[in-house]
């Protein structure tokens, strides 16, 4: 779902891994991981997560993005709620995902 909502962003690799993700980025050339935020939680969670990557490679840098105001609350459980009750997610989800997301939600009920 990521690759079709990025597809038209040059410079944009989407890839999973089992491994570190700063692992990862270290054994393909990666020298920026960019993190999203939502909240506090997630703050002192990413902070924690920099530490170790910064003791196991320190160059590999991390830039944080925090999420615009109409955004910062948003969750898979909320989002999970909205599709549960039939409502619109489309101003939270891109447009490209929105019918996956309802039916890979309605099919784990």
């Amino acid at each position: 779902m990521i690759e079709r909502v990025t597809k038209d962003v040059k410079n944009i690799l989407v890839a999973s891994t089992k491994d570190l993700v700063v692992r990862y980025a270290q054994r393909h050339g990666i020298n920026l991981m960019v993190r999203g935020l939502r909240n506090i939680q997630d703050y002192e969670n990413e902070y924690m997560l920099y530490q170790f990557n910064r003791n196991i490679n320190r160059n590999i840098e991390t830039m944080i993005l925090f999420p615009s105001s109409r955004n910062h609350f948003v969750s898979s459980s909320a989002i999970k709620e909205l599709v549960t009750h039939h409502a619109d997610i489309s101003p939270y989800v891109p447009k490209e995902i929105i019918h996956d997301v309802q039916e890979r939600l309605r099919m784990t009920k």
